[in-house]
């Protein structure tokens, strides 16, 4: 009966992020880790469910010759697992679901973490003196945004969030698990169709972290992010 309930939610939760039958904020910490609990049991079936399509998946291609292969996890390096459990799901979380509140201070808070991973990416303290000046000059005119953002008021935000915020958060939600193709080591233009597929674990549970960070809050999104990437994480390192 429980699961029929978190299904009946998660459906209300796409039609529209922002309402709902419960009031979650009334919520005490038990009622709200024994939902989580439900979300990371529906979660884990459908990643094991997807391991399983994967597996199979995996025979049907390497008799035509394909194989598809993800960034492995350097095993030398004990940082590299730590990254992939702990480091990434803070990151995007941060960048990808924080600011769905809608209010300054997170939509604040994500625009400046994803632009300092952006300037560690582009190796900011490179010795190239044409890198660094395009480095600094990118920096400087993502400081731009913030001011325009400062002199928006709440009650704007609150405004897009009520007639735009479930067409951000389907966004978000799709980019998010798009996002991930990245992760593919031998991308191939023609095998596009076949990671959209693979994408559907990564898409339900950007749905479920979504619903975590709507919510329960934030936190439990990360711990949920967390707990989703232990599975993978383990598997690159025994493989």
């Amino acid at each position: 009966m429980f699961m029929l309930s978190i299904f009946y939610e998660l459906i209300r939760f796409i039609k529209d992020p922002y309402t709902s039958d419960y009031n979650y904020n009334a919520y005490s910490v038990k009622q709200k880790l024994a939902l989580f609990g439900r979300l990371l049991f529906l979660n884990f079936i459908i990643t094991i469910i997807a391991i399983v399509f994967l597996i199979i998946e995996k025979h049907i291609l390497n008799k035509f010759g394909i194989e598809i292969k993800n960034l492995p996890i350097d095993k030398g390096n004990y940082y590299e697992p730590l990254i992939c459990i702990f480091a990434a799901p803070l990151l995007e979380e941060l960048v990808f679901r924080l600011p769905l509140s809608f209010r300054k201070r997170d939509i604040n808070i994500a625009y400046l973490v994803l632009i300092g991973a952006i300037i560690i990416n582009l190796n900011i303290f490179d010795t190239d003196i044409k890198r660094r000046m395009i480095s600094f000059s990118l920096l400087f005119l993502s400081t731009l945004p913030l001011y325009f953002l400062d002199k928006v008021q709440e009650k704007s935000l609150e405004k897009i969030k009520n007639n735009y915020g479930k067409y951000i958060v389907w966004g978000s939600i799709v980019f998010f698990s798009c996002a991930h193709i990245s992760n593919i080591d031998n991308f191939e233009l023609k095998l596009l169709p076949v990671y959209l597929i693979n994408l559907f674990p990564i898409f339900s549970f950007a749905m479920f972290a979504s619903f975590c960070r709507l919510k329960l809050g934030f936190l439990y999104g990360v711990l949920l992010h967390i707990c989703n990437n232990l599975i993978p994480a383990f598997n690159s390192l025994l493989s």
